[in-house]
């Protein structure tokens, strides 16, 4: 059977015959956007596809027309359905693009949802800000209910978020603090809006979160999905167990049943908080682990993980993130005039320039050159009877289950990644420092053979994605062929052998960077071995180790000794072995990595 693949830039499909390429690394380059498309052999005979998606044979090709709208590509799909970009066309060769949200037929055949999100859609239309992405309208086509909406070229802040990691940086904090107050703009004035009768609409978004706030190149910030979010609380009414939203940002009252405008402002105060730290600030591996973070942990000080950010943003933070709502800011122009009055002199509109040109680089320009626009995804449905016995009763704090080894922290120089509770003393991962050689301790990265500084090189495998190009509809490629030899590909028609990742110079800023990206694996061992165990004075160690020129870790001791006969020195050893560094131009590297951790006790229920 063919594999369908879907280029990730440009949503174009290619079929590829699987037998020509089995056991062998390939590539193509997209004809419509010059996407590069890494087709690689993972283990049982599948593959793993970078710049791109393997999409079931089963699953239905993209669709050409819905309604009146020609769609363009797919840009995302979720547990409420999928969204599409599509043009709209009218007399004069009048055109605009927009965005269509189509939910699933289970959904628009459920009366009960159906008729919430009609109710809701009937007043989302009238949101009219500059910071709301507009609702047009709501149509049905046959079988087919969905929303037509703005399209805003630009990136979702999760997206931002996720680019500010990969570079290591942390974001600056008037751009954090702008993206901040544009959106409590927009809540200002949908948490106020009222009727012809002059009667309040009591408008609340409920979902809060950086997949629904998009930010444009030039510096404009709007929110989506207002009104999506009530409806489909409503459909949690009438099939229990459901409980809609990311639990990571929604407020301790959403799982009561209990919601008015200041759940909005806890949720922006957790985005602030991590816009500004760089780390999750509540999530967890599980859903239950996350909400015992958010209804028993109080976050930390936000100076705990940024330094530089003066003892009154965090004081506004920690109102914002009160978990009960009397305590919290009242209103979203409160909070907003909060931190306005935090960042005087400095105006709203000398912010916004911080987005379009931040010093230093790390601009919302920067992120965007080789990235495509994309609007947030749809929220999944999560199912959550095995969180909360009944509604308004919450589980005791759990144990925490070992945390994966996917990296959650790029920030250099800042705290790391919050431990799910243990019932005792949880665990912080502070600093693996940016500079992990320490020449009085004999640690050094040699030179290249030329005798010339090491350079330092992107992430394995990354590699510049082309500017967007209109390609028109998706075409599907004739069978490819694989050549003996890597010489291109030929009107992005034919596969090449890609060939094995060349020897790079293991700079000191690439060895910290891979620590930091290997973060989780050593804050796993924290929560094994120290959550629980009765400690409570800070930990503070060194690593060191020698990085063969294979990448593989061939020596490695820590620091004080005596903590290399414990179970958490024996953790953190077999975790610094595991760490995946790249094969390097030195017969080896010796590195000595500092690492601290802090004991941080929760918040009594």
């Amino acid at each position: 059977m063919e594999h369908r693949i879907q280029c990730a830039k440009c949503g174009a499909e290619y079929r590829v015959d699987p037998e020509k390429i089995k056991g062998k690394p390939a590539r193509l380059t997209c004809k419509k956007c010059q996407q590069l498309i890494r087709i690689l052999p993972a283990p049982g005979g599948d593959f793993e596809v970078q710049g791109g998606t393997l999409k079931s044979p089963l699953e239905p090709r993209l669709p050409e027309q819905i309604g009146s709208f020609r769609v363009l590509k797919a840009m995302a799909s979720g547990g409420m359905g999928d969204i599409y970009l599509a043009k709209q066309t009218g007399a004069e060769g009048f055109e605009r693009e927009v965005v269509l949200k189509v939910l699933h037929p289970h959904l628009a055949r459920d009366v009960n949802f159906a008729k919430a999100l009609v109710d809701e859609a009937k007043i989302t239309v009238r949101l009219h800000h500059p910071n709301i992405v507009q609702m047009f309208n709501l149509e049905r086509q046959g079988e087919l209910f969905f929303t037509v909406m703005e399209h805003v070229p630009g990136r979702s802040l999760a997206a931002i978020q996720r680019a500010y990691r990969r570079m290591g940086r942390s974001m600056a904090l008037p751009m954090a603090v702008y993206i901040a107050c544009e959106v409590l703009e927009g809540l200002s004035y949908a948490h106020e809006l009222k009727d012809e009768n002059g009667v309040s609409l009591e408008i609340v978004h409920r979902d809060v979160s950086p997949s629904n706030i998009v930010v444009s190149q030039d510096g404009w910030v709007k929110i989506i999905d207002f009104g999506i979010a009530k409806a489909q609380s409503r459909l949690s009414q009438t099939q229990p167990g459901i409980i809609k939203g990311k639990f990571a940002y929604m407020a301790p009252e959403q799982f009561m049943g209990t919601v008015d405008s200041r759940a909005d402002l806890f949720s922006l105060g957790v985005v602030l908080w991590e816009c500004l730290a760089g780390v999750r600030l509540f999530y967890s591996q599980t859903d239950v682990d996350t909400l015992q973070k958010l209804l028993h942990l109080d976050p930390p000080p936000i100076n705990l993980t940024r330094p530089d950010i003066p003892d009154g943003l965090n004081r506004i933070l920690t109102r914002a993130l009160e978990k009960n709502p009397d305590k919290r800011f009242q209103s979203a122009r409160e909070f907003r005039a909060a931190l306005l009055s935090f960042m005087a002199p400095m105006t709203i509109e000398e912010m916004r320039r911080q987005v379009i040109i931040a010093p230093g680089g790390g601009n919302v320009a920067e992120l965007f050159k080789n990235e495509e626009s994309e609007q947030p995804e749809p929220t999944p449905v999560m199912r959550a009877q095995d969180m909360l016995a009944h509604p308004g009763t919450v589980l005791p704090p759990a144990a925490a289950r070992p945390t994966s080894a996917r990296p959650r922290w790029l920030v250099p120089g800042l705290a790391a990644v919050l431990l799910a509770l243990m019932g005792g003393t949880a665990w912080l991962l502070l600093r693996g420092q940016e500079n992990p050689l320490h020449p009085d301790a004999g640690a050094a990265v040699s030179q290249d053979q030329d005798g010339g500084a090491s350079a330092e090189m992107a992430a394995p495998h990354a590699e510049p994605a082309p500017e967007d190009a209109d390609a028109g509809p998706a075409a599907l490629e004739e069978p490819i062929s694989s050549p003996a030899t890597d010489a291109g590909v030929a009107d992005g028609q034919k596969l090449a052998h890609t060939p094995p990742q060349a020897p790079v110079f293991l700079s000191r800023e690439m060895v910290a960077r891979i620590m930091r990206r290997s973060g989780a694996r050593f804050q796993a061992c924290a929560d094994r071995h120290l959550a629980g165990s009765g400690q409570t004075q800070g930990v503070q160690l060194k690593l060191d180790f020698t990085i063969a020129q294979s990448g593989q870790v061939t020596q490695a001791a820590i620091a004080p000794p005596q903590l290399g006969g414990t179970d958490f020195g024996r953790c953190l050893l077999e975790a610094l072995r595991r760490v995946p560094f790249p094969r390097h131009r030195d017969q080896s590297v010796t590195i000595s990595f500092p690492l601290e951790f802090e004991a941080v006790k929760p918040v009594a229920p």
